[in-house]
């Protein structure tokens, strides 16, 4: 699988784009999920799984349905 198809990396590529969107920076979305901004970088850069935290990013951003395979 190449590191595009990659669901972890697919879905840190939606968290920023829907964060440019909503114009809410990492470090907001951090404090809104209870984990810190390098923690999140991680996660929306595919090294790390982030299974705790990958729910409440989707409710918080308003990620479509489909965003959930990825937990």
């Amino acid at each position: 699988m190449t590191k595009l198809k990659d669901p972890k990396v697919l879905f840190g590529i939606e968290v920023r784009k829907k964060l440019i969107e909503v114009g809410m920076t990492q470090r907001e979305l951090a404090e809104a999920v209870g984990a810190t901004e390098e923690y999140i970088w991680h996660i929306t850069h595919g090294r790390r799984k982030g299974t705790k935290y990958i729910p409440k990013i989707i409710t918080v951003l308003k990620l479509d349905h489909e965003m959930k395979e990825v937990i």
